[in-house]
């Protein structure tokens, strides 16, 4: 994966969401959150192939 330069502020953001999603509701809720995020992001990239790819990719290495 190539770097963005925004990388570190999404990380934050992603983290901070995380946090609060678990204060919230538990962290039974995170698992959700995620795929939820995973599906709206997919459908703005508007790039279904792309997104079968990085899913399969960020599955490397768990």
């Amino acid at each position: 994966m190539t770097t963005h330069p925004q990388i570190e502020a999404i990380y934050e953001e992603l983290a901070k969401a995380i946090d609060m999603t678990e204060a919230a509701a538990g962290p039974a809720a995170t698992p959700v959150y995620l795929a939820k995020l995973v599906l709206a992001l997919a459908h703005a990239m508007d790039d279904p192939d792309k997104v079968m790819a990085l899913i399969t990719e960020c599955r490397q290495g768990l």
